[in-house]
């Protein structure tokens, strides 16, 4: 067990403590000396009045045609979720915690997203980085079907996804199939939370190898 020297229990008196004290004894006569002077200031600041005026005819610095008085900060999906038109929230399967943050280990790879399965369907999902769509994008989710029917996975977006009536929606999404001698149209569907159909795209060309599939809807 290690042990701390006592420095209370011994009645020496090294020459740092006793400068310690000596300036301590100083401290004390300085400081009322120092609120004396400050008190002398106030009393005298108190008797004086300051005027300011504003020319404002008169400009002071050049200031941009384009720059409006808006305080814009990330917080409450401000950014993402709000004037980044990106709706899907952690699309590319890269969040991840920092353990000293307040937060924790809420954020994973998987973070906003679940599995899907129906009507027998059964499958798991998985973060998968061998044999990526390429060096900047190696995180991608794996589908590993179980028992074929309907399957999938979903994503929770930015505390939902706003949808207005009448504006279009653009679907891209990179897939590719691996052992897989089924149906491959993939189907993006949006729902309401009681899982009712708002609209869908159907893409269709995903095979062996990496593909962009784009669609759309209104």
């Amino acid at each position: 067990m290690n042990q701390q020297p006592d420095f209370k229990s011994t009645t020496a008196v090294s020459p740092l403590r006793q400068w310690g004290r000596d300036f301590a004894s100083f401290v004390s006569l300085l400081l009322p000396a120092i609120l004396t002077c400050f008190t002398c200031t106030g009393k005298a600041s108190a008797n004086e009045s300051a005027e300011i005026r504003i020319d404002c005819d008169q400009s002071t610095v050049s200031l941009s045609p384009h720059l409006y008085g808006l305080f814009f900060e990330d917080i409450n999906y401000a950014a993402d979720g709000g004037l980044y038109a990106e709706l899907v929230q952690n699309r590319s399967f890269e969040y991840f915690s920092l353990e000293e943050t307040h937060r924790g280990t809420i954020f994973h790879p998987l973070h906003a997203w679940n599995s899907v399965s129906r009507l027998g369907g059964r499958a798991k999902m998985s973060v998968i980085i061998t044999n990526p769509l390429n060096d900047n994008n190696r995180h991608y989710l794996q589908l590993h079907i179980d028992q074929s029917d309907i399957v999938g996975v979903r994503n929770s977006g930015f505390d939902g996804i706003h949808l207005d009536e009448g504006a279009r929606y653009n679907v891209s999404v990179y897939a590719r199939l691996n052992d897989w001698t089924g149906d491959s149209k993939l189907t993006i569907q949006f729902e309401t939370g009681n899982d009712f159909d708002c609209g869908r795209v159907v893409l269709d060309g995903a095979d062996g190898t990496w593909k962009k599939l784009e669609g759309g809807w209104t």
